[in-house]
């Protein structure tokens, strides 16, 4: 029995550390939940690493969109949208469940949503030149928000960056749309509102939270809504 979405549930979020998910992704390989011509896809990889990321992300968002739907992993297939955002599909129809994934750093993440979602997963720490790019694509507030804390500053622009990221991933742009043309605002514990000139509705809602594995980790939806559920697969390390 199929599950219907509900918009007042919490998205659900799946994490998995890719190295860790190898045997499940070989084992989903034998029983065919991963189809053929995703397995010729991650053949054409250039590296092992980078053929196992792909595959433990759609093995990963197989079973969170089986998790909240009740239908069969195996029999999900996904199909890009017009922006190439790829959807979930059973049966020759669209499912009723929203989904985006997230790769950094040997991490891999799936969020599943009743209404659009866009995640994003970054370090707290990256080795970059953070204030000539806050100055460049953030707006004045928020390259201000940055610089007034030199102790802090990298964490505060990867933050910033993530939930940026989260949102056009949302939206469906991706990184085609400009970061400056991204303003972030009414910050409070935990979560904040984005907007862009080319959005609808011109106003979303965003999440973040830290991870104890050095990570932030960034939802956003058109909807407000209750902070994400968080489960491990495989060891959460």
């Amino acid at each position: 029995m199929h599950v219907t979405p509900d918009n007042n549930v919490a998205p659900g979020i799946w994490l998995g550390h890719v190295a860790t998910l190898d045997a499940l992704v070989r084992r989903a390989a034998e029983r065919a939940v991963l189809p053929t011509h995703e397995l010729a896809t991650a053949a054409r990889y250039r590296t092992p690493q980078s053929a196992l990321q792909f595959l433990a992300g759609r093995l990963l968002a197989r079973q969170a969109l089986s998790a909240v739907s009740g239908c069969r992993a195996g029999a999900l297939h996904f199909e890009p949208d017009a922006h190439g955002k790829p959807t979930a599909w059973l049966d020759g129809a669209p499912l009723p469940w929203h989904f985006n994934l997230s790769h950094s750093h040997g991490l891999v993440a799936c969020g599943v949503a009743a209404q659009p979602i866009g995640i994003d997963l970054e370090p707290h720490r990256r080795a970059l030149a953070h204030h000539a790019i806050a100055a460049s694509y953030f707006s004045v507030p928020e390259a201000d928000w940055i610089a007034a804390a030199p102790a802090r500053g990298l964490r505060r622009f990867t933050a910033l960056w993530t939930l940026k990221e989260a949102f056009l991933k949302a939206t469906g742009t991706g990184l085609s749309a400009p970061l400056n043309e991204v303003a972030l605002s009414d910050f409070r514990p935990g979560h904040c509102a984005a907007s862009s000139p080319a959005t609808t509705p011109e106003r979303w809602h965003c999440r973040i939270a830290s991870l104890p594995q050095g990570f932030w980790l960034a939802t956003c939806q058109p909807q407000a809504f209750a902070r994400p559920t968080v489960r491990w697969v495989g060891n959460q390390g």
